[in-house]
């Protein structure tokens, strides 16, 4: 069972990681083009940032995985042990992974050059955004259904819980950068 689990989370962040690498260079070369269009200064920490971005968005795509493990624990009580063991390692893991390059990237010019940083909050506002329309609607189906099993329906309003926690904590965080 901890196998199907821990390889289902590891196909579940896959897409992710995939998307986000291919990210990384089109971020680059967005900042980059956009500086020149509007004959700004360049950035001589864009490559650095967009690296650090990368991978601070990464760390907090895991650790909102392992959070959903850990939460839907209590309505799954068959696979505690097992979502223990996936959603612990994930949620702390992605927690380091996010807090390391948090702080990193208070080193560097961001408030200075802050287009990467808005760049990749708009791409984590869509990802979370994206998964809590999903948990709504696999949700709101599930409660329609007569004969839907109360673990599903319970997993649905868990994963919509944490994504969609995550999609207004994200769209608060990006509108308020951008009143600033």
């Amino acid at each position: 069972m901890l196998s199907t689990l821990a390889y289902g989370s590891i196909g579940f962040l896959a897409p992710l990681m995939y998307v986000l690498l291919g990210l990384v260079p089109v971020v680059y070369l967005v900042v980059r083009w956009r500086t020149y269009r509007e004959s700004g200064p360049a950035d001589p920490q864009l490559g650095l940032k967009v690296a650090l971005f990368h991978f601070r968005t990464l760390g907090y795509q895991i650790a909102l995985a392992g959070l959903f493990c850990l939460l839907y624990i209590p309505f799954n009580e068959e696979a505690r042990s097992d979502m223990l063991r996936i959603g612990g390692p994930l949620l702390i893991s992605g927690l380091l992974i996010y807090g390391a390059h948090r702080f990193f990237l208070m080193k560097t010019n961001q408030a200075a050059f802050p287009a990467v940083g808005r760049l990749y909050q708009g791409f984590n506002l869509v990802a979370c955004g994206l998964a809590g329309s999903a948990a709504l609607v696999a949700t709101l189906m599930l409660l329609a259904m007569e004969d839907a099993d109360a673990r599903a329906v319970m997993g649905g309003m868990v994963a919509l819980l944490v994504y969609g926690g995550a999609w207004g904590a994200q769209g608060f965080s990006f509108f308020r950068q951008l009143k600033a």
